[in-house]
Order: C-alpha cells, then structure tokens, then sequence
C-alpha cells in the first residue's frame, strides 16, 4: 500500500526540512480550471469570472463544465462542496491562501441560498 501523495510530501518534508513539492489538490483539473473552481467557490458568477480574466462568458461555461465533469458533479453548488471537501482533507488547496477560506465559505453559503432540501415536503403535500 502506497501512501497518499500528501502524506508521503509531509513525511518528506519533516525529515528533509524542507517542504515537498506538492501535488495540486485536484490533478484532473488543469490550472485554468483551478482558478476557476476558486472563483466559483468564492461566490463569483459566469460572468463576473469572465470579467476577471478576460475571457467571454461563453469561455467559462465551457470550463465550468469541464470542471463539473471532471470532478463527477452537476451543479455549481456541488462542485464548492467538492472543493472544500478536498481541502479540508488535504489542509488547504496549494493555490488558495489561508485567508481565503471564509471568503469560499461565504460562498458555498451565497451558492446554496434558496435551494429547498432534497427531502423537504413540496408546498403542494
């Protein structure tokens, strides 16, 4: 049994003293689709994102797609859950500063404002 790449950067880092060259919290995306995934779990939207980065809109619904099949979810929502899941296991995302944590909170927060829980009663029950 191997041990997972964050584990083994961290043992090497404690018995090398200097820290490990880590892997991305999430290899299958690639680093556009990183910085995506970041924008979306800080409550940013389509084209706010596109604004940021230049891009058209079009650009990144293209690579949120990308990003929401790549990680197996079908929803913007879903996928900041996904993320912050991920990081909280691995410590943080590499490329997401510590202070940005309340910053995606509040985002995942704004993202699932309004949506009904999947087991409660319709209005018509």
């Amino acid at each position: 049994m191997t041990a997972p790449p964050v584990v083994a950067a961290r043992v090497l880092e404690y018995f090398t003293g200097a820290p490990a060259a880590t892997t991305p919290a999430f290899p299958e995306l690639t680093e556009r689709e990183r910085e995506i995934l970041e924008r979306i779990a800080s409550g940013a939207n389509n084209a706010r994102i596109a604004q940021q980065l230049g891009f058209s809109v079009k650009t990144v619904r293209n690579h949120s797609s990308n990003i929401f099949t790549k990680l197996h979810v079908s929803d913007r929502a879903q996928a900041i859950v996904r993320a912050a899941t991920r990081a909280w296991a691995i410590d943080a995302l590499p490329d997401v500063p510590a202070g940005r944590w309340q910053t995606m909170v509040q985002g995942i927060a704004h993202q699932l404002e309004g949506l009904e829980p999947a087991n409660a009663p319709s209005p018509s029950d």
